[in-house]
């Protein structure tokens, strides 16, 4: 799964084999000066318009999800709202789902002890 938090900027990691792998693809370049954070991110978002940033989302989940090798993309992040229709194989999820999800990895109360 392959996960994309829309904000300021872009957040993402990608989770597989139970193993999170944690990415900057906001670095990565776009277009001619842009890169995907500018673009994907509030920036993107005020320069574009509503519907034409949802169109360079939407594109750009699908490109990066064949790219991985992903079975999903999930998207959340404050800018995740603004979504309307997804394409196949990407779905919207809620801040907290990650919130949850970090505490899952993290709690050590499962870990054997030496």
């Amino acid at each position: 799964m392959l996960f994309l938090g829309l904000g300021t900027g872009v957040g993402s990691a990608l989770i597989t084999e139970e193993v999170i792998l944690t990415l900057e693809l906001g670095q990565l370049p776009y277009k001619r000066w842009e890169t995907l954070g500018e673009a994907l991110g509030r920036q993107g978002l005020k320069q574009l318009g509503k519907a034409a940033w949802r169109r360079v989302v939407m594109d750009v989940a699908h490109a990066l999800m064949k790219a991985f090798l992903a079975d999903s993309v999930v998207i959340g992040g404050g800018n995740a709202k603004k979504l309307k229709e997804l394409p196949p194989g990407v779905r919207q999820s809620h801040n907290l789902t990650a919130f949850r999800g970090g505490f899952r990895v993290w709690d050590t109360s499962t870990v054997p002890r030496a």
